[in-house]
């Protein structure tokens, strides 16, 4: 070949210079497509690894093993662990805790504070977290008392395993109702991650402190001739008075002329000498309080009337004993009675509706077969096999009641006692359910009562002991009671650990 001339040369190099250019830009290319993937790789590692770690981390909160790995309470038979404490705490809630308190969702008891003096004092405690406490000294206790029923030989029954299994299996009929699965009603109920290992093992636990209580209390026994000496050296008082207590608030800013008027309303229902003016003119001056408010009607102006009422034991009148407290518990005080008390926010009209008289009555006797509904797979089953007990022992006398009780009361301690219930105490739940059932009960009579957790059969004894005699034989009971376990804790070794009781598994 010839030589190139200048043009050629400058043509041929701006080729190459061009090659160049373009196989850098590919080299580029690469090198930027290989980056681009090495990021986006690691992009996906690290996503794919946050995913997976969520993944991770959720599918360990709804093991429950965080909790289930913390051991609050051990004994030779028994360990509770904090998934069995969640349960156990959210089913002690559930079981009237809650209504009491006027809330419907246990996560509204960490908003609710024990009362302080100090309102904004950072030491303020919890319903949540009190409740907790109280939940764990009582799971505490049941666990002592499981940990000497296995001790002394006591073993759930096939009846106590069956109610235990049907309380299990209500879980999924709860869950099929609210259209959801078993687990997650289960953790929406008694804290994610709890599961029904946890709550059989909690169950059995409680079943065989249920047993043991029972054979300890059922146990003691009473003598007449211990419950005759109790009696003699021992003044109960079971005396009451019954009075009407009509307050009229003195508004913050009432004029002089307004104070006046007020007291003269409460004069003038104090100097009424009969019980019918007397009431004729509380009625009034209730109506002229309340009578614009809706729903006001003569039913609740009844009602209103008998809020006024109250009734409190006559205690001895020392120098301590205010001049209102004095007039009332005055053993001289008669029917009609009345006083006036004044204050500097209010006077309080009293008038005596029944003077000093005694509750030491005979009281109504029952027996007692109680089932519930907690133990079986839905309410109707439950409610299936008291009708067809009811039907049974429709008729039958009392000794044979007595008989189906032991057998089939799921009431331990009462079915050890063979069904004996007084009607003592009026804050038992069964006493107001059954309280006005007995008005005109006949002896051998079956009465049927129930509430949301319970179904109960009654057979109507009649009359027997009085007050004082079953507060004297419970006393006495319970004294020798509180004698016999109070050494369990000595005798039955536990450790514990409290410092995270409070770590309860959420709801969720």
């Amino acid at each position: 070949m010839g030589k190139k001339t200048n043009k050629e040369r400058k043509e041929q190099q701006l080729l190459l210079k061009k090659e160049r250019a373009k196989q850098e830009k590919k080299r580029s290319l690469k090198i930027l497509i290989a980056t681009v993937s090495a990021i986006l790789a690691v992009c996906l590692l690290v996503s794919a690894g946050v995913l997976i770690g969520n993944a991770a981390y959720e599918a360990y909160l709804d093991s429950g093993n965080r909790y289930r790995n913390t051991v609050h309470f051990k004994t030779e038979h028994f360990e509770v662990n904090g998934a069995m404490l969640s349960f156990y705490f959210y089913d002690y809630l559930y079981s009237g805790t809650l209504e009491t308190l006027g809330v419907d969702h246990p996560d509204e008891l960490k908003e609710k504070f024990m009362s302080s003096s100090e309102e904004n004092s950072q030491d303020r405690v919890s319903y949540f977290r009190y409740y907790n406490e109280v939940a764990g000294l009582n799971l505490q206790t049941d666990l002592l008392y499981a940990e000497v029923a296995v001790s002394e030989g006591i073993t759930l029954s096939q009846q106590d395993q069956t109610a235990i299994n049907n309380r299990l299996d209500s879980f999924e009929a709860s869950a099929k109702a609210l259209g959801m699965e078993e687990e997650d009603y289960i953790f929406m109920t008694y804290g994610r991650g709890v599961k029904l290992t946890d709550i059989e093992q909690i169950l059995e636990i409680m079943a065989l402190a249920d047993k043991q209580y029972a054979k300890a209390y059922a146990g003691q026994t009473v003598s007449e001739e211990e419950l005759r000496d109790y009696l003699a050296k021992n003044n109960q008082n079971f005396n009451k008075v019954d009075y009407y207590l009509h307050i009229l608030t003195i508004p913050e800013n009432a004029t002089e002329e307004e104070k006046a008027e007020i007291r003269q309303k409460a004069e003038k229902l104090t100097a009424c000498k009969s019980d019918e003016d007397f009431l004729k003119e509380l009625r009034a001056q209730l109506t002229e309080e309340y009578g614009e408010d809706d729903g006001f009607d003569d039913k609740l102006l009844d009602q209103l009337v008998q809020n006024t009422i109250l009734s409190e034991y006559v205690s001895t009148i020392t120098e301590d004993t205010t001049d209102l407290d004095r007039f009332i518990h005055d053993p001289a005080r008669k029917n009609g009675d009345s006083y006036l008390s004044v204050g500097k926010k209010s006077y309080g009209v009293v008038r005596i509706a029944r003077e000093n008289y005694s509750i030491d009555v005979p009281l109504d006797t029952l027996r007692v077969l109680r089932l519930d509904f907690k133990n079986y797979k839905t309410k109707s089953d439950a409610l299936n096999a008291f009708n067809t007990l009811k039907k049974d022992l429709s008729g039958k006398s009392e000794e044979e009641f007595i008989s189906v009780v032991k057998s089939e009361s799921e009431d331990q301690l009462t079915a050890l006692l063979d069904g004996y219930y007084v009607m003592y105490d009026e804050g038992d739940t069964l006493y107001q359910l059954a309280a006005n059932k007995l008005t005109d009960a006949k002896e051998g009579e079956l009465i049927e009562v129930s509430n949301d957790d319970s179904v109960w059969l009654l057979y109507y004894c009649g009359k027997g002991a009085s007050r004082s005699e079953v507060a004297a034989e419970q006393m006495l009971r319970a004294k020798k009671f509180n004698e016999t376990v109070n050494d369990y804790a000595d005798r039955y070794e536990m450790t514990y650990s409290t410092d995270k009781i409070h770590q309860v598994a959420p709801l969720t």
